[in-house]
């Protein structure tokens, strides 16, 4: 590579250069020092410091060590730690022994912790903010006690490296490819975690985001993302008409009625789990989500409420004395979505029957993939209802607080548009339930 010489080796014109070559520091009193410039498709061009030198009695063999990248490492300190390693070869040192001497002093001092015990030191601190329940019991259950730690749970959190990531995903890596991913977030989060709490090294490179190595050492899977199966709208009325029978031979406790309120405002699970009675204003008959709750959690979302939803409200005012959550299962505690989940099997049919067994045959399905369907699916009952009865399509993602891609369209959901948004709603009720 050709070799440059600068006269002023300066942040400023270091920051300037732009062709690639080996940048010697000829003008001061260091002697070695040398700033590589390479590029990289990844970053662009990629500076960093080399000290190059020559080890008494090798004959005049030269060497190198690296001192790190530019900028994070300025100009003086690369200048003082090439007088420090000039020092140690003077004495007969050579400067890689001296790095690695200390190196190995920082890992004696680090604190030495198992994967598992740093893993669920994470999951205390953290768990109780996240918002997607489904996470929250799959994180510690699923993702670490049966695919992570019988791999690497008893592993120091210092000594795991790319392999050790590998043996985890490899099992689940081709026939369960999203929960691999999701173990690798995990298995990534633990980790810069430990390097916080300084159990592991900073300069070692988290192996879970070494994404290009990760697919070489595996397999390179093409990600395909299913959406939820739900249910089609010609079937709404049919269906609807099966929730009201079940809640006619049920109490309001279950979760029949939370299901019917969810059918009826296309919110998201999330949402009508978590929802308070402080959310909810029955005079103006509105429920205002606030942005900790919204996925994205930097709006708050508002949405109307039809007569329907109203009396479900109030029933459950009744029984809940209207404090705390809304929807609740046992103990007056927040309810599990699992509950809404029994309540689609059994008007499918399907409680307590594998999907391996003949008689599985769920009277609702997905049209598309034949699956039975699911709670969180009546979001896209709700928009497709809409969108086939000529409603505007910013009209139908505002109902479901649905905002990707377009600016515009995202501002015109945040006004929120109440009054076509319960047209909307109530125009779907008076379709699934004719008078």
């Amino acid at each position: 590579m050709e070799k440059q010489e600068i006269r002023d080796f300066s942040h400023k014109t270091i920051t300037g250069i732009k062709v690639p070559g080996d940048y010697r520091d000829l003008y001061s009193d260091v002697a070695g020092l040398l700033l590589r410039v390479r590029v990289s498709k990844k970053s662009g061009l990629n500076k960093s410091w080399l000290y190059v030198y020559t080890l008494p009695g090798s004959g005049g063999k030269r060497d190198s060590i690296s001192l790190g990248v530019f900028p994070a490492v300025g100009v003086a300190e690369a200048r003082e730690k090439v007088r420090e390693y000039s020092k140690s070869l003077r004495e007969g040192t050579n400067p890689k022994t001296q790095r690695d001497q200390e190196r190995a002093e920082i890992a004696k001092n680090v604190q030495r912790q198992t994967f598992r015990h740093v893993a669920k030191d994470y999951w205390n601190t953290h768990h109780k903010t996240w918002k997607n329940e489904k996470v929250r019991a799959q994180w510690i259950d699923s993702w670490m006690e049966n695919y992570t730690f019988p791999h690497i749970g008893s592993l120091d959190v210092a000594d795991i490296r790319l392999n050790d990531v590998v043996k985890v995903l490899k099992p689940v890596w081709i026939d369960k490819h999203a929960t691999a991913r999701k173990i690798n977030q995990a298995i990534g989060s633990v980790l810069e975690y430990a390097v916080a709490k300084g159990w592991r090294d900073e300069d070692l490179v988290n192996p879970s985001k070494q994404k290009e190595r990760l697919v070489h050492l595996l397999a390179r899977v093409k990600h395909v993302k299913e959406h939820m199966p739900s249910l089609h709208y010609e079937d709404g009325p049919k269906f609807y008409a099966d929730l009201k029978q079940h809640l006619l031979r049920t109490d309001s406790t279950g979760g029949y009625l939370s299901l019917e309120f969810l059918v009826l405002t296309g919110l998201r699970t999330d949402n009508l789990l978590t929802l308070e009675w402080d959310d909810i204003d029955l005079k103006k008959k509105l429920v205002n989500v606030p942005a900790r709750k919204m996925k994205g959690g930097t709006k708050d979302f508002s949405y109307p409420l039809i007569d329907r939803c109203i009396e479900i409200l109030k029933l459950r005012k009744q029984i809940t004395g209207g404090t705390s959550f809304v929807f609740t299962g046992r103990n007056a505690e927040q309810m599990s979505s699992g509950a809404m989940l029994e309540a689609v099997k059994v008007i499918c049919g399907v409680k307590g029957i594998k999907r391996t067994d003949p008689k599985y045959k769920p009277k609702y399905t997905d049209r598309q993939s034949d699956r039975r369907i699911v709670p969180h699916g009546f979001r896209s009952t709700i928009f497709s209802w809409a969108e086939d009865h000529g409603y505007k399509l910013e009209d139908c993602e505002a109902i479901i607080a649905h905002t990707k891609g377009d600016q515009n369209l995202a501002a015109y959901a945040r006004g929120n548009k109440l009054k076509i948004r319960r047209e909307i709603m109530e125009a779907y009720y008076s379709f699934l339930c004719p008078p």
